[in-house]
């Protein structure tokens, strides 16, 4: 029974084209190498039509062409490696980038022509993201250029800088997938254009924006973003000057147009809705602390602060229940009131007894004070 072309493929690359057979081999082998690789990739074109026109479910078709991906990935990166081998010569090298070129044809077609079963969440291969990361590069060292003008940009530049040079520079620990690579290069010439058509450089708020409504979910820029809003609202005067920032800032992040459902990390909640839902955990925080100041000074009563000292105020509160003003008939009540109530300009916290007992000895000195204030009102009164 003859093999399958996606098995061919892979003893193909995998023994016959390893660097240490190819280099010990008679010259013009490699020519009648790469004729295979040419008609393994079109009898896997054929092989592929066949197989999706007779696989029964959308789960099987998902599943071959995942799988006719994966290979054909894995192949294309284990030529990179060959290109590295020791002792390779040019010529060799050309030839791997040549069969290279037939597994990108297979890539290719698994793209286009089944879109919608191909996986965007593996891997990129590293030949192809080389080739990526070169032809982003120029958008963005316009992109840099620009923004480092603003001392304010500064920490967004280094979010931006540590994520997109993973696709720049090549590092096999640091894995770029199919959506990445293709976030990036829209992201990246959505932000020259908006940088070509802006006359100044954007300030921190307006790149903040544009990266929120392009879905750039990178943990560190939502980091940055909702440290930028805390120490905002630290600065603010009060808990209602606060609460009043955060709603605003709320308000605005949710009227902000999504122009990119899909974000850089695809498994990952968008950026404006994770960013909402801290804001709104920040201000059910703020709303229970309050609430809890609100409750503590009921509970512990509001005190009216006086510049009286205590014989003068347990004078006064004689006089108002001795001329009739207040009217309660218990007299322990009425003290106990002022004395949990009112403060003097020395103790803040009044003593029953100390205001019971000048309540009752009341000295000269200090009903002069007393006639003295209650002249002063007088005259005030008059003036109203």
């Amino acid at each position: 029974m003859d093999k399958h072309p996606i098995e061919t493929w892979d003893q193909l690359v995998h023994s016959m084209l390893h660097p240490a057979v190819l280099l010990q081999s008679a010259p013009g082998v490699i020519d009648g190498y790469l004729i295979t690789a040419k008609e393994l990739t079109e009898a896997l074109r054929m092989q592929l039509l066949h197989d999706t026109l007779y696989n029964k479910t959308e789960t099987e078709t998902g599943l071959l062409v995942e799988r006719y991906q994966t290979i054909s990935a894995n192949l294309l990166d284990l030529l990179f490696h060959y290109q590295h081998y020791e002792s390779i010569t040019r010529e060799l090298k050309q030839f791997y980038q040549a069969v290279g070129v037939q597994l990108e044809t297979i890539i290719v077609l698994l793209q286009n022509a089944y879109g919608r079963y191909f996986n965007a969440d593996l891997n990129l291969p590293l030949p192809l993201r080389l080739r990526e990361g070169r032809e982003l590069k120029r958008y963005y060292k316009i992109i840099t250029s620009t923004l480092n003008h603003s001392a304010g940009n500064i920490r967004i530049v280094k979010v931006l800088d540590q994520c997109i040079k993973k696709l720049l520079h090549y590092h096999e620990e640091t894995a770029v997938t199919y959506h990445q690579a293709a976030y990036f290069q829209n992201l990246l010439k959505e932000l020259a254009g908006y940088l070509s058509t802006t006359a100044c450089t954007p300030v921190y708020a307006s790149l903040t924006e544009l990266l929120i409504s392009w879905n750039f979910n990178e943990f560190a820029f939502i980091q940055e973003v909702c440290t930028g809003i805390r120490t905002e609202v630290e600065n603010k005067e009060s808990d209602e000057f606060k609460l009043e920032f955060l709603k605003s800032t709320q308000k605005q992040m949710s009227q902000l147009l999504e122009k990119n459902n899909a974000g850089l990390h695809s498994a990952k909640p968008a950026a404006k809705q994770t960013i909402l839902e801290w804001i709104g955990q920040e201000l059910t925080c703020l709303e229970e602390a309050a609430m809890v100041q609100e409750k503590k000074a009921v509970k512990e009563g509001i005190k009216i602060h006086t510049s009286i000292p205590v014989p003068v105020l347990a004078l006064i509160t004689r006089l108002f229940k001795d001329s009739g003003i207040v009217t309660n008939t218990n007299q322990t009540e009425v003290l106990k009131f002022f004395a949990t109530h009112f403060t003097t300009l020395r103790k803040s916290d009044l003593s029953y007894g100390h205001l019971q007992s000048k309540y009752y000895d009341v000295d000269e000195c200090t009903k002069k004070k007393v006639y003295d204030y209650l002249m002063m009102m007088a005259n005030l009164c008059k003036k109203l």
